[in-house]
């Protein structure tokens, strides 16, 4: 299913403007604004659960938080849980009654938690006004309703390249089909004796978002139908796997590829032992503090086009004690001014509300003009993370040459066949 993620009138005007428990048991529903002033949640205690984006998120959120909490007697513990324990903590959290009042869930995690009831819809907490100061807020109706508030909109995957070591092997642009990736990486190394081109397969799922999916979406593909069936048994899907096992079977990237993560990738080609790698368009700050000359395409091309884009987002838990108060943080958390701060001092994205400024890097800026009709973010499908999770290592044993890519695929449409 092709989820065009960034209308683009909404972006041409974005770029013209970054508890489980509590002592009220109330749950009547708010239309005040969150910095209005108004709000009493003396004695409230809320959790608030999110991942790391910068080195430093507790102390940010704390620090910026502290104004709310003062305005409205509430206090807000937050818990920045690493990635590769996220979903676990969450299962069983939620599980145990132990969640959290507010949390950040990506698109992958949200289908179980909306099916099971335990995230809340949110739209009678917003007034008309409010919702119209979101440029992403219909990105929040997913499976009929508005369940999520739009949170981290942005980091397409990019293909970032080093321009000195492309000009040593004789190029001065960045490849844009899959022949020219090719073709530029063999020259690069042949030349600079450095790694032309490199991918992690020896992560986790969701490097699946540099690795596999867009050129999934580039063949012409897509992860499901409109019904939220999967949909990795097409020609598409097999074109694009079959293109990353040819890019270690034809030498491109190394056979140890399976033993780099997205880290050491993306450090050596901060160190400038790497040409070319797909990454978050966030990791351009440090690229450019590395001192690399750096530029980008959104995507390489095979038949259309396309890349991974983060739709994640803030949700209130069912569970929460106090929802008015849960909802009032939401609003804080997204305010122009919280955010700008964020992604400038956390993770570069472009604004997700009309009052905040583009601080992201000035590079990306016609990239959401002229590209968003190819942005995808992943779906809210049933299974998605189990199916995710197979996948990737299904395909991570194409690249250790025990499965093709065919038998890969088959391997997962079974899978998640059996997942009902």
């Amino acid at each position: 299913m092709k989820r065009k993620l960034i209308s683009l009138l909404l972006v041409s005007a974005m770029l013209s403007g970054c508890g489980a428990a509590s002592s009220s048991s109330s749950t009547a529903q708010a239309t005040t604004s969150s910095s209005s002033g108004t709000e009493d949640f003396s004695g409230v205690e809320l959790s608030f659960w999110t991942a790391p984006f910068g080195e430093n998120d507790a102390q940010f959120f704390e620090e910026h938080l502290a104004a709310w909490e003062e305005r409205t007697g509430a206090t807000v513990n937050v818990e920045v849980i690493p990635w590769d324990s996220y979903e676990e903590k969450y299962m069983t959290g939620v599980a145990s009654g132990t969640g959290p009042d507010v949390g950040y869930m990506y698109n992958e995690m949200l289908y179980s938690y909306i099916e099971s009831g335990a995230i809340e819809p949110i739209d009678s907490y917003f007034t008309e006004e409010e919702k119209a100061n979101y440029i992403y807020w219909d990105n929040g109706n997913v499976l009929g309703k508005q369940y999520i508030l739009p949170y981290v909109v942005g980091a397409p995957r990019v293909l970032f390249a080093n321009m000195d070591l492309l000009a040593e092997a004789g190029y001065d642009a960045v490849p844009t089909t899959w022949d020219e990736l090719v073709e530029v990486s063999k020259a690069v190394t042949e030349k600079t004796g450095k790694i032309g081109f490199d991918v992690p397969w020896g992560g986790y799922f969701g490097d699946l978002n540099e690795i596999y999916f867009p050129f999934l979406w580039q063949a012409g593909g897509d992860i499901c139908d409109d019904e939220g069936n999967l949909t990795l048994d097409t020609d598409a899907a097999l074109t694009a796997a079959e293109f990353v096992y040819s890019l270690k079977t034809d030498g491109v990237i190394s056979a140890s590829c399976v033993s780099r993560d997205s880290s050491a990738v993306s450090d050596d080609f901060r160190a400038g032992e790497v040409a070319m790698y797909i990454g978050a368009s966030v990791g351009a700050k440090k690229n450019t503090e590395a001192g690399i000359n750096w530029d980008y395409v959104p995507f390489t091309t095979n038949v259309e086009g396309g890349t991974m884009v983060a739709n994640d987002s803030l949700v209130l838990m069912s569970s929460s004690k106090n929802k008015e108060a849960a909802v009032s943080l939401m609003k804080e958390l997204t305010s122009p001014e919280i955010m700008q701060a964020f992604h400038e001092q956390c993770y570069q994205m472009p604004p997700i509300t009309t009052g905040e400024t583009y601080v992201d890097d000035a590079k990306f800026e016609s990239m959401y003009t002229e590209y968003a009709d190819q942005f995808h973010a992943l779906p809210v499908m049933k299974n998605f993370s189990q199916i995710e999770s197979a996948l990737f290592a299904n395909l991570q044993q194409m690249m250790m040459d025990e499965l093709t890519p065919e038998e890969a695929l088959n391997n997962t449409m079974e899978y998640a066949s059996s997942l009902g």
